[in-house]
């Protein structure tokens, strides 16, 4: 039975995909794809998120907003959820 195996550097989801890349890996685990940032700030995170995503072999997984950490966001759970999900389903490996 093959094995999965992933990985995951905290604050760096870039230098992940490219250790990702570079080594076969299944997925990359990040640990907020949303809610952790103000409004002006997430969406110059998720343009980074899906130009790093392009052309990838590895699944996302993703987390939604940190622990213990204040909601930035200024939407719903609901809404920060639903973001969540799209932004684990990118590229060519989601």
């Amino acid at each position: 039975m093959d094995k999965l195996y992933g990985v995951n550097i905290l604050g760096d989801y870039e230098h992940a995909f490219a250790l990702a890349k570079e080594y076969g890996c299944s997925f990359v685990q990040i640990d907020s794809v949303c809610g952790h940032l103000p409004p002006e700030k997430d969406k110059l995170y998720a343009e980074r998120l899906i130009k790093s995503a392009q052309g990838r072999s590895f699944d996302i997984l993703g987390g939604l907003r940190f622990k213990y950490q204040p909601v930035l966001s200024g939407r719903s759970l609901k809404e920060d959820a639903d973001l969540a999900s799209q932004r684990c389903d990118l590229g060519d490996g989601g």
